[in-house]
């Protein structure tokens, strides 16, 4: 759905200082919402994974502690991680999607990356706290149950191989990365289950503290940008693929423009961006005004903007030219 709205405010009668100042405000609106709930094969999809997830890593966590093992402690961190993922996807991703309202003007899109934000905060750390358990361990390795280490990965592979068939198929983004994360998942426990094998035959124990800290590692790696990533949206950064100066150079070829102030744009979730300048200008024809402000769109274009407040500020006796 793509709504757009231009208004043009025709310039006011000179002030009795000699200058004249003709104010035009447009707003371009596109919006795309994504609807997890939107068709009931995949909400159920959805909770199915959520519940598995949910529950094996519990089992994970038990197991770890009877079976002595870290690395599948670690890879219980990993699996609440995506419990949660999931669980927030459902259920922050269907609030996220509510149109914008007299409470929220936005929209509510960053209730998206609440649920990533603590997505990443357990994800950290957990996977801190296997470190913490898993380098005493290298130090003075310890017996592991093989066989039960070895029976509860294949259980993990047909329970991470079942998530992924239920999600085949799905279009959104949200559920593309679950997608994403059971794959991940299924890489970790076959490494689990090569290390159940060899510990079978040989009393190699040193291997299991290096499994959990190549895991732990591996989440810590994935983790840490993300969460950042997130914090920064939330500060309303710059956003990463936007080069300001280069923007504000190109805004500052448009014939007519010869100056620009309050110059922003920052992104709601991470996907769509909004944008705000004030351009001085030294012409005052409606016509001219448009021209400006359709080629500062294009300018716009590659950066995913879903909002453009343009204020175009008629001052032809400013002698200047550059960014205030």
């Amino acid at each position: 759905l793509v709504d757009a709205e231009e208004q043009e405010t025709l310039p006011p009668p000179a002030h009795t200082h000699g200058q004249s100042h003709a104010h035009g405000h447009s707003h371009s609106h596109s919006h795309s919402h994504s609807h997890i709930g939107d068709a009931g094969g995949s909400v159920r999809s959805t909770l199915i994974v959520f519940s598995m997830n949910l529950l094996f890593a519990v089992v994970e966590f038990i197991t770890g502690l009877l079976f002595n093992s870290t690395a599948i402690f670690s890879d219980a961190v990993h699996d609440l991680g995506d419990a949660i993922s999931t669980g927030m996807a459902f259920f922050l991703e269907k609030k996220a999607s509510k149109h914008a309202d007299g409470k929220y003007s936005f929209g509510q899109r960053r209730f998206s990356l609440l649920g990533a934000l603590l997505t990443g905060l357990v994800l950290i750390v957990g996977g801190v706290l296997a470190l913490w358990r898993a380098v005493p361990r290298l130090l003075q390795p310890e017996p592991v149950e093989a066989t039960g280490m070895f029976w509860l990965a294949l259980a993990a592979i047909a329970m991470n191989g079942i998530s992924a068939f239920a999600l085949r198929g799905r279009s959104s983004r949200s559920e593309r990365m679950l997608n994403l994360h059971m794959l991940e998942d299924l890489i970790g426990w076959v490494a689990v289950l090569g290390l159940s094998i060899v510990l079978h035959f040989k009393p190699w124990y040193f291997l299991d503290p290096i499994v959990s800290i190549a895991i732990s590692l591996f989440i810590l790696y994935a983790a840490i940008p993300q969460t950042v990533g997130t914090l920064r949206i939330l500060m309303e950064s710059v956003p990463e693929n936007v080069n300001m100066a280069d923007l504000a150079a190109q805004i500052l070829q448009i014939e007519g423009v010869h100056g620009l102030s309050h110059l922003h744009i920052w992104s709601m979730d991470g996907e769509v961006n909004n944008f705000a300048v004030t351009l001085f200008v030294d012409v005052n024809d409606i016509d001219d005004h448009k021209r400006i402000k359709a080629e500062l769109r294009r300018h716009l274009a590659p950066h995913h903007v879903q909002c453009s407040t343009i204020e175009l500020d008629y001052d032809p006796g400013m002698n200047f030219r550059g960014i205030l």
